[in-house]
């Protein structure tokens, strides 16, 4: 299902970049070609943080000083997943 032909993006504004902004919303676009997408999960260094059972799929994550590395998980309607690459950002 799934691991074939899909497509997870993660963008947000700044993406790769420094911020001093204590919030992102990363957006992830997803599609599954044979079913729906049920959920997404946006993680912060492998730690789930927000689950959004909606498209457009969303989130506002609170991010502390540091390097964080985000990404999405994506499932569909028989339990699939597939994950994004990830992305960084430094909060100053």
């Amino acid at each position: 299902d799934f691991p074939y032909d899909s497509s997870l993006t993660l963008l947000w504004k700044g993406d790769n970049a420094s911020s001093s902004a204590a919030v992102i919303t990363p957006t992830a676009t997803v599609s599954d070609y044979d079913g729906n997408v049920t959920s997404v999960v946006f993680t912060d260094t492998a730690t789930n943080v927000v689950t959004d059972s909606a498209s457009p799929f969303s989130a506002q994550i609170p991010l502390s000083v540091g390097t964080h590395t985000i990404s999405a998980i994506a499932t569909d309607n028989e339990g699939a997943t597939t994950r994004s690459a990830s992305s960084t950002i430094t909060v100053n």
